[in-house]
């Protein structure tokens, strides 16, 4: 959990402070953070029922 807490913020903070020319790597970042809070509701889901 404190890992998902620093990657999310750490990846918006990147984003958002260097000028990009393009927009892939940008892309990428924001979909690579999306990957541990995509784990967490997958493995979360089956604890709720």
């Amino acid at each position: 959990m404190l890992a998902q807490a620093v990657w999310g913020p750490l990846l918006a903070v990147v984003i958002a402070l260097v000028p990009w020319s393009e927009r892939g790597l940008p892309q990428v970042l924001f979909r690579t953070g999306l990957i541990p809070v995509l784990l967490t509701v997958r493995s979360d889901r089956p604890r709720k029922r």
